[in-house]
């Protein structure tokens, strides 16, 4: 549906959000809100989990880096109800570790 203007909506409001450190092994959270933690998988792939869950997994995720010039893409390749899948790649689409990743989620809970 088309929402009024101005107006403070479920679907639009933030769900979660982190700042961590990929560039380390055991991936510290810097910052965030609705994280129950942040996984390390392999170089260039985390595991974002919610504290509380989305309603579905449509929801909107943005993701954001700094601190490492050789990361050409990074996005949220998996998204689920309770986590997210955050891949980052250099440019030979190969995985890279950035030093800051920021993960924003917007929707129903």
């Amino acid at each position: 549906f088309s929402p009024g203007g101005n107006r403070l909506y479920a679907d639009n409001i933030v769900g979660g959000w982190v700042v961590f450190n990929g560039a380390t092994p055991d991936t510290p959270v810097l910052g965030g809100w609705n994280v129950a933690g942040v996984t390390d998988v392999d170089v260039g792939q985390w595991i974002v989990r919610w504290i509380t869950p989305f309603a579905t997994a449509n929801y909107a995720v943005s993701v954001m880096w700094a601190g490492n010039p050789g990361v050409i893409l990074i996005n949220a390749e998996a998204v689920a109800t309770t986590h997210v899948t955050v891949r980052a790649y250099n440019s030979s689409l190969t995985g890279q570790d950035p030093q800051y990743i920021s993960v924003i989620a917007v929707g129903r809970q």
